[in-house]
């Protein structure tokens, strides 16, 4: 008889909650365990590093971590193409490059609204922690624990008032991705994004750069070689 699958995670999990919801109906069976186990702390955690949910391993003992899940992998399949690939929905239009449906517009500046005030002092955060640090080492997360997710707080204005969160590299890890697009990007391509971000507000999102970039390491976020 297969092993099961093994998720793991907590109740409350979002995430778990999703990847749970999956399983259940694609009818794959698997057997739920909290990250509490013996199994998660003995035998995965060492495994990927840090505590994070939800975990599935699959019955040869492969690691799935929250951001493999099946429909973001498709997501990503479909947004990576050269063609059109939608084939598993009935009917789609396709959206026009020059003509943008107002809902994404809209979208675009309610994410300029929201979560720019906070990227940008993230990012200044960040550059002044690595012009505090010139000797640190590549490869590392510049903290005495390897698995340490944010290097600080920072603070800034949100809608009148005043915030402090915990500036994470993995959200510039992610950021990289968009950026590489654009840098990758024809001259006409860059000139239309760059237009349709100066409309939304969100125009400095393709600059907001830290000195170094971040990487993943063995399921760690780290630290590459300092940018010119």
């Amino acid at each position: 008889m297969t092993k099961p699958f093994q998720l793991f995670g907590i109740p409350s999990s979002l995430y778990t909650g999703k990847a749970r919801s999956y399983l259940r109906k694609q009818a794959i069976p698997f057997e739920e365990q909290g990250i509490w186990a013996d199994a998660y702390q003995h035998q995965t955690l060492p495994q990927i590093g840090r505590t994070i949910m939800p975990v599935v391993i699959c019955p040869d003992g492969t690691v799935v971590k929250r951001r493999q899940a099946p429909r973001v992998a498709r997501w990503v399949e479909r947004m990576n193409t050269a063609e059109e690939n939608f084939c598993e929905y009935s009917a789609i239009e396709s959206i026009d490059d020059k003509h943008l449906p107002d809902t994404l517009i809209a979208l675009l500046r309610f994410i300029a609204e929201e979560y720019l005030p906070e990227l940008t002092a993230h990012v200044a955060f960040a550059n002044q922690w690595l012009d505090d640090q010139p000797d640190l080492k590549t490869g590392s997360n510049g903290l005495d624990d390897p698995a340490q997710r944010f290097i600080g707080m920072a603070e800034f204005d949100w809608r009148g008032t005043r915030l402090s969160t915990l500036v994470m590299p993995y959200r510039f890890y992610l950021l990289q991705f968009l950026q590489q697009h654009f840098d990758e990007s024809s001259d006409d391509a860059r000139r239309d994004i760059e237009s349709v971000y100066a409309q939304t507000g969100l125009a400095s999102v393709l600059t907001l750069r830290t000195r170094r970039p971040v990487e993943r390491r063995n399921h760690l976020e780290v630290w590459g070689e300092a940018t010119q």
